[in-house]
């Protein structure tokens, strides 16, 4: 105990180190006067327009189903609402079931979009149903929520061998990635039906696929994914999650994956054969060569 309170003793009072911290803190300030590099003063640094339109824009958007249908646009918006929902009707994303007694069914809310051209321009609306995860719990409606993406380091080596090997990329970008995936059956996740196309019955919707919003939704399409690349014959590389390995002719495939965005490396002909084989199982968007 003597040992203790010696120890103690010899630490000093709050007020010697508040003391000690504000005399080394004056020993560390610099007294120069400091002014702005000159370089930096031939240019003013400006948001993009196009980002300051977007965002006057975003404050356009109806923020319900009833303040669309209430506006000018009433009817495309109706035209787009009805696209989304057959889409998810015709991906089995969900089957109706009696409302459950010990289950919490969560709310689901529309996001309205109207697509502009770089102009500014309507180009096309666009209404996509998430579910309002934030009202998930987890160990009953979630367990897990990783997935890997690759690194920039990744990316960077692999755009690097491209151009040591002679080798092509190609930028693909999956259309609704996220309502891809499978819901595990162990896993039982309730919603109310949604908005403008709710029968009146009182049934609920089972979800059997991953919906935009949903907080497991990233894991479950890297899951989906993973398990289609592997069938393909890629290898997933130990150096990153989010880089897969493939040999063809004896030549190598790479495809980095970004939640929803791949980057082919290989020949001409190989990410040919690499994107017949995503087009069978998945909606792309092959975006650009590099």
């Amino acid at each position: 105990m003597s040992d203790v309170a010696d120890i103690l003793n010899d630490s000093g009072s709050d007020e010697d180190e508040e003391e000690q911290c504000d005399t080394a803190e004056s020993f560390r300030r610099s007294t120069r006067v400091r002014y702005p590099n000159p370089k930096y003063r031939d240019f003013e640094v400006d948001l993009p327009a196009s980002l300051v339109i977007e965002a006057v824009n975003s404050l356009m958007e109806p923020q319900t189903v009833d303040e669309a249908l209430s506006g000018p646009d009433a009817d495309k918006w109706i035209k787009a609402l009805e696209k989304e929902y057959g889409d998810l009707m015709r991906n089995n994303t969900w089957i109706l079931v009696e409302r459950p007694k010990d289950k919490k069914v969560l709310t689901g809310k529309w996001v309205l979009v109207k697509k502009r051209d770089a102009q500014g321009n309507v180009v096309r609306y666009r209404a996509r149903i998430t579910i309002k995860g934030c009202q998930q719990r987890y160990g009953v409606d979630y367990w897990e929520t990783y997935s890997p993406v690759v690194s920039q380091e990744a990316v960077k080596f692999i755009l690097l061998l491209a151009l040591h090997l002679g080798l092509s990329a190609r930028h693909v970008d999956f259309v609704t990635a996220f309502l891809n995936g499978p819901i595990d059956d162990d896993v039982e996740i309730y919603m109310e039906m949604p908005e403008y196309f709710d029968d009146g019955s009182g049934r609920v919707c089972k979800l059997l696929r991953s919906l935009y919003g949903l907080k497991q939704a990233p894991m479950i399409w890297y899951q989906t994914l993973d398990k289609y690349l592997r069938q393909c014959g890629f290898r997933r590389t130990k150096m990153d999650g989010g880089i897969y390995t493939r040999s063809v002719g004896g030549s190598p495939i790479f495809v980095a994956v970004y939640v929803d965005d791949l980057v082919i490396v290989g020949t001409d002909d190989n990410i040919e054969l690499v994107l017949r084989e995503l087009q069978a199982k998945f909606k792309i968007k092959d975006l650009n060569s590099w």
